[in-house]
Order: C-alpha cells, then sequence, then structure tokens
C-alpha cells in the first residue's frame, strides 16, 4: 500500500531549484546503491541465460541512475541559487509519501534507512 503523498506532504510552494535537483540527484545516488547491493545475485544466475540477460538490464539500470544523479548534481551546482519554482503540484502527485517528503526538504528525526523505504512486494 502506498501512502499519498498529498495526505502528508505540505511542500513549500517557493522552492530553490538548485536544493530541488540536489535532493533528486541524492535519491537516485540511492536508488544506484541499492541496485548495485543486488549484484551479488548474479553469483547464482551464471548457469542461466535469462537470469543473465535479466542482471545485464539490473546493470545497465544502476549505470543510468548514476549518471542521471550526477548530471542533477552538476545541474543543481549550475543553477543559481535566486532561481525559484513551485514543486508543490508535481511533488504532492509522488506516490510515496517519505520520497516526496525528502525531496520537498522535510528532515526526520529518524535514522534514513534506504533500503527499508517503500512497500515489499512479494510476486
Amino acid at each position: 500500500m502506498h501512502a499519498s503523498a498529498s495526505a502528508s506532504t505540505t511542500p513549500n510552494a517557493d522552492t530553490s531549484l538548485s536544493d530541488l535537483l540536489d535532493r533528486l540527484g541524492t535519491e537516485l545516488a540511492e536508488r544506484a546503491a541499492a541496485v548495485e547491493r543486488l549484484q551479488p545475485l548474479a553469483e547464482a544466475a551464471r548457469t542461466d541465460p535469462d537470469a543473465l540477460r535479466a542482471l545485464q538490464g539490473l546493470d545497465l539500470t544502476e549505470q543510468t541512475l548514476r549518471a542521471l544523479a550526477g548530471l542533477l548534481a552538476d545541474l543543481a551546482a549550475a543553477a543559481p541559487a535566486n532561481w525559484r519554482i513551485d514543486a508543490g503540484p508535481a511533488l504532492a502527485a509522488i506516490p510515496l509519501a517519505d520520497l516526496a517528503n525528502r525531496l520537498a526538504g522535510a528532515t526526520s528525526d529518524q535514522p534514513r534507512d534506504a533500503e527499508a523505504d517503500g512497500d515489499c512486494d512479494f510476486f
């Protein structure tokens, strides 16, 4: 079950574009690291060609996330500090409340556990 971001997020309507890009880059980098931690699964798939192809897709996903995170970090550094954006509507559309809150710049007293974010769906 996904919590709606709009239910718990009151995003600042006047957000620094640089800060938002930086937070997006951080999220992508954390997701890339989570994908990278799945690489040990490759050992189990070495004899299965279909699993090996799926793992190549996983590797491409990690590389893409890292490249996008780097691009956003560079854009955040290059964006003038006085550029502002109303990110409220876009953040309200994010179905993961914790993610929307982090992107809005909310801080938490609880330590961040990137692996515990989201729902666990077994299929």
